[in-house]
């Protein structure tokens, strides 16, 4: 028996393990379910007023994510991907909408689970069973439906609390998986709750209605609208702005009203800049020639993420190539005329 004047032995959690920066890794390889939007390993905020369309919103991305070969998701591309939707929502709005046609039937679903804010042990439970059903069955995303149902705090307000009740779920994003949190604003805008919520995701996209001025001077809502406005604030180089308009079973993006991450914006210009002075190149080439002062390329899945989007937007232009090393794919700033040969 160990004396009572002995500390009791260490309990390491292999969390607490030190690792060189250099031998980190991301777990899923930071993969994009939506670019710039949705990426595994991360968890993502969506935000916004009651009966705004947010389900509605993510019945449309499930069935893009289920199409054979992807699609797009407010103008941003989506990769295939098995999604476990766990909702709020009962078997009786989830069947009409299987029915209907605005949710794909292989979509795995959980429907009203029963004790998940029973306390924070129960919660815990849940989401370790998540996590084991989505390693057992090759799940790429998790989404809870709503954060306020689930959410095992007492208080959405009291910081300490959800601080506690979000580790659960970053322990399935950290697993690989990407994780879409739904959530609610409040009655003034904004994230509802406290600062731990936003603080503990990658990205918050906040949903809204166009406003208008109403008779007694005050903004207000237009109830009416199709638009839908979508601001992000986070850790992905993506647009800060969407605006998109719903047309019965998609929502179309306004592509002349996207707003530019800075970052994003920056990295294009140089991009251009450096490849009008080549001429033309192939992307190690750009690499190599990219000015050492100022921001740099990024890694490697974001320099190709913002060739690709230079590329969509017909602002640089393939002029050789198929890709691959005994190929490479050689670039030109559209518009690009070869002078004479020698």
């Amino acid at each position: 028996m160990t004396p009572q004047n002995q500390p009791r032995p260490l309990t390491v959690d292999p969390s607490w393990k030190p690792i060189r920066l250099a031998d980190v890794e991301v777990k899923g390889g930071g993969v994009p379910i939506v670019e710039n939007l949705l990426m595994k390993g991360a968890i993502t905020l969506l935000s916004a007023r009651e009966k705004v369309g947010k389900t509605t919103l993510i019945s449309h991305l499930a069935k893009v994510a289920y199409q054979p070969g992807g699609g797009e998701f407010l103008g941003q591309k989506v990769t295939p991907s098995k999604i476990l939707y766990v909702s709020e929502e009962p078997a009786l709005v989830w069947a009409a909408r299987r029915d209907d046609d605005d949710a794909p039937e292989d979509m795995e679903v959980i429907l009203r689970p029963i004790g998940t804010s029973h306390g924070h042990q129960s919660w815990v439970d849940f989401c370790r069973h998540i996590l084991a059903h989505a390693n057992e069955h090759d799940t790429d995303l998790v989404i809870l439906d709503t954060w306020m149902h689930f959410n095992p705090s007492e208080s959405e307000n009291n910081n300490s609390d959800v601080s506690k009740a979000i580790k659960p779920v970053q322990m399935i994003a950290d697993a690989g998986l990407g994780v879409l949190l739904i959530h609610h604003h409040a009655k003034n805008g904004g994230v509802r709750g406290g600062t731990a919520l936003p603080s503990a995701v990658e990205l918050i996209i906040n949903m809204t209605r166009p406003t208008r001025t109403g008779p007694d001077g005050a903004t207000e809502e237009r109830l009416d609208d199709r638009d839908r406005i979508f601001k992000m604030i986070g850790r992905f180089p993506g647009p800060s702005e969407i605006r998109a308009t719903w047309t019965g079973d998609r929502y179309d993006v306004d592509q002349s009203a996207i707003v530019r991450h800075p970052a994003t914006a920056i990295r294009e210009e140089r991009l251009l800049a450096t490849l009008s002075k080549l001429g033309t190149a192939t992307s190690g080439e750009i690499k190599r020639a990219w000015p050492k002062d100022g921001l740099s390329t990024g890694s490697d899945s974001t320099f190709k993420r913002t060739l690709s989007e230079l590329v969509t937007q017909a602002k640089v232009m393939v002029r050789s190539g198929v890709g691959g090393a005994q190929d490479p794919k050689v670039y030109a700033v559209a518009g690009f005329k070869a002078g004479p040969k020698p």
